[in-house]
């Protein structure tokens, strides 16, 4: 699938563009109707979520998991020296399910000792 990403600023801003050169034009029947098309699809574009990714603990903790091919983050760097004393699903260990783990390594990284 060939992606053709803009970005949304830029497709509202080409709608106001085209709105500016409508308002330019006769006001005919015809202008009014595709003027309000065009807002239409300018509050349409406003209102789509954002394409960008959104970074949370559960995003990373997936990226972490899949970059070392393991859902326990107990099995690296000494991890499992400190983070079984914080962990909230140690009973899961080394088994975990999803990638809850490296989430509580993620919640619990700055208290490690």
């Amino acid at each position: 699938m060939n992606s053709d990403v803009i970005s949304r600023q830029n497709a509202i801003d080409a709608l106001c563009e085209l709105r500016r050169n409508i308002q330019m034009m006769d006001n005919s029947q015809g202008a009014d109707i595709v003027l309000h098309g065009v807002y239409l699809a300018e509050k349409k574009i406003q209102s789509l979520p954002s394409a960008e990714l959104e970074w949370n603990n559960h995003t990373v903790a997936c990226l972490l998991a899949e970059l070392f091919g393991d859902s326990c983050a107990c099995n690296y760097c000494g991890i499992d020296e400190w983070l079984p004393e914080k962990c909230e699903v140690i009973d899961a260990c080394p088994n975990p399910v999803g990638v809850a783990c490296w989430e509580q390594f993620l919640t619990h990284r700055k208290e490690r000792e």
